[in-house]
């Protein structure tokens, strides 16, 4: 999984990273410092012999520096993984071809499929003129691929991957697992039989941004959190390509929209705080038009006694915000959109943009490490699991519990 500069705190506890206008800058390690300052510091005593020491000690940092921010793709193994893709619609088009192509290095697409030929035909252009097919089945028998990515409706998921795991692929599966429960469980079956990985495309562990928000929270940034309230608000409208897709206006899934987003936000508060436990919740469905439930409200709680509230709604009449603010015993950390603020009592607050691919290159990267190189990885079925878990038994608390056919 990427990793920030600020991936744990320091030894005593403080943070390893300071605030300037727009970056963290990593401090210099503490034990080196020391040793700066009672062995270096007497040659300036001797000019030559101070230079040559001041070449050392910065050829020393820079190189200490450009380690601890060394990128995974200088990490990972330089290995093309031959791959499959199951389904062609907005996902696949907007989100996973531009992440793929930023791969190149480690991904080549060999074949796709979608039950549309045209827009079969139109993706297998877009990706370099590979092979389509409209029958997904016929994908899985070609010897060539060795992975697949399955960016199809919801209810396609079990039956997708249950035939990719017999064919011996490996499978990379958009988010959310299962549109119920029960499928979701076969889902974490077969990832448990399977000779393959089996992940879980779930780009809010990887997103840059999130990433940041657990490094501060870690560090003891704010001191100990204590709560938490995030909203989302959309306005989605009857003609937004999303809003338009048949598969979300008709969904086969309990929450419609709600469920498919708000499992992003479950897994990011996850991430920070352990796991929830959906104390209550409400739902309603403004605008039927763009599915049976746009609108949603919960109270949680995590270990530690933290506490907090999460919104998300899809018929916010001219609004869109995407604000988070997590109180601590020391201070409060805020973040819109890409941008984070630390306000702590007596200082200045402190800002930093991120910058934001959305995560999806991060995902990618590391199923490419875990098929390549194998080892453990974060995004498990397992986890995808408990973030539909959690989104569900939250809509339960709200009467919501309808609506979900199995994809069996």
């Amino acid at each position: 999984m990427p990793m920030s500069t600020a991936d744990a705190p320091s030894a005593n506890g403080g943070d390893i990273m300071k605030w300037t206008d727009s970056v963290f800058e990593p401090r210099e390690p503490a034990g080196f410092m020391r040793l700066r300052n009672t062995i270096f510091r007497p040659c300036k005593a001797i000019p030559g012999l101070w230079i040559a020491w001041r070449r050392k000690f910065s050829y020393y940092s820079c190189e200490q520096n450009r380690r601890r921010t060394r990128t995974s793709t200088e990490e990972d193994p330089v290995k093309k993984l031959r791959l499959g893709i199951i389904g062609t619609g907005i996902a696949a088009r907007e989100l996973h071809l531009p992440a793929l192509r930023a791969l190149k290095d480690r991904f080549e697409i060999v074949h796709v499929a979608s039950r549309t030929p045209a827009n079969a035909r139109r993706f297998a252009r877009m990706a370099g003129g590979v092979p389509w097919t409209d029958d997904y089945r016929e994908l899985l028998r070609n010897p060539a691929v060795e992975a697949v990515d399955i960016v199809a409706p919801i209810s396609l998921n079990l039956p997708a991957t249950r035939a990719a795991v017999a064919a011996g692929k490996h499978v990379f599966v958009e988010k959310p697992l299962a549109g119920n429960l029960p499928d979701a469980r076969r889902m974490c079956a077969l990832a448990r039989s399977a000779r393959t990985v089996c992940y879980i495309a779930e780009n809010y562990r990887h997103h840059p941004v999130y990433l940041r928000v657990r490094d501060l929270l870690r560090a003891g940034t704010i001191g100990r959190p204590y709560a938490w309230d995030w909203h989302a608000w959309y306005h989605m409208r009857n003609d937004d390509k999303y809003a338009k897709t048949r598969w979300r206006r008709h969904n086969r899934h309990i929450g419609g929209l709600v469920t498919d987003v708000g499992v992003h936000y479950i897994a990011a508060l996850r991430m920070w705080f352990g796991e929830l436990e959906p104390t209550a919740a409400w739902v309603r469905s403004v605008n039927p038009v763009i599915g049976d439930t746009d609108t949603f409200s919960m109270t949680a709680r995590a270990p530690r006694g933290v506490r907090g509230t999460f919104s998300i709604f899809f018929t916010a009449c001219g609004c869109s915000d995407n604000a988070l603010t997590v109180f601590g015993t020391k201070g409060t950390l805020s973040v819109v959109w890409d941008r984070i603020t630390v306000r702590i009592p007596g200082k200045k607050p402190r800002t930093v943009t991120v910058p934001d691919d959305g995560g999806f290159r991060g995902e990618f990267a590391e199923f490419h490490r875990a098929v390549t190189a194998g080892g453990k990885f974060i995004n498990t079925f397992a986890e995808g699991y408990r973030d539909l878990e959690t989104m569900l038994r939250a809509l339960a608390l709200a009467g919501r519990t309808a609506g979900a056919r199995s994809g069996a």
